[in-house]
């Protein structure tokens, strides 16, 4: 699968990242470094799956999975890992409470392998929609010292309050 972004620059550096193919850099990683430094970056994350599991029995599915201490309060977000039987690390995630969701940005596994190993570890008798969201939702991230005027142009001038590993929902229906 090739990212819209990376098909529009034929000059930019590809590279494979969990089976997407996307841009390692446009021009120079020099010149991508200053603007990261001294401007705003957008990057196309699409090597990143997006994965959503909501239900009654969510907070059971998604904490047998992950490594890391659940208790998050809506709107909050975490780091952690996801881990093989042995313990290695096989991908990096963060995780975000939704009300009664949680969203997983997993980088280094696809997304149908994490929704099978979610399904494996939710019950039978448990309720839990595990949905590969990557086929709806982009992801994309805003980075460097005026990140803020952009969003706040985007969305609103107060997303530059937010704290940090907060999963807010924006007036434009985005996810944040």
């Amino acid at each position: 699968m090739k990212s819209p972004i990376s098909s529009a620059h034929s000059a930019a550096n590809h590279v494979a990242l969990n089976g997407t193919e996307t841009v390692d850099f446009y021009s120079s990683v020099e010149e991508e470094l200053t603007c990261l430094r001294r401007g705003v970056v957008v990057s196309d994350n699409a090597h990143i799956s997006v994965i959503r599991v909501a239900g009654e029995h969510a907070y059971d599915v998604v904490d047998r999975l992950l490594p890391c201490d659940l208790f998050l309060r809506d709107g909050q977000a975490r780091q952690t890992l996801i881990l093989s039987e042995q313990g290695v690390i096989e991908a990096d995630v963060t995780v975000a409470c939704d009300d009664d969701a949680y969203w997983l940005f997993v980088d280094g596994l696809d997304a149908e392998t994490v929704v099978g190993l979610l399904t494996e570890r939710r019950l039978e008798n448990e309720q839990a929609e595990i949905e590969n969201a990557s086929r709806e939702h982009a992801l994309i991230s805003v980075g460097g010292p005026f990140a803020w005027e952009l969003m706040g142009a985007f969305d609103s001038p107060g997303l530059a309050g937010l704290r940090y590993m907060t999963l807010a929902h924006l007036r434009s229906g985005c996810l944040c």
